[in-house]
């Protein structure tokens, strides 16, 4: 399934977001550009799972991730 995710600051791996269906019917999906889900204007704090380090994001260093 494709997803967002981020990279992690300190480990550089990859850090699952939130999962894109394709099924969804009430919103219009362009596979060549798909909307990044809405982050906090001040960003997020997310916890890698594989280093445990705590970094802030933004809804720019979302990528996009294909199956």
């Amino acid at each position: 399934m494709a997803e967002w995710s981020l990279d992690c600051k300190g480990c550089k791996k990859p850090i699952t977001h939130s999962s894109i269906n394709l099924a969804e019917k009430h919103m219009p999906y362009d596979s060549l550009w798909p909307s990044r889900p809405e982050v906090p204007e001040d960003g997020v704090i997310v916890r890698c799972p594989n280093c445990q380090q705590s970094a802030s994001y933004h809804r720019h260093e979302l990528t996009y991730r294909a199956d």
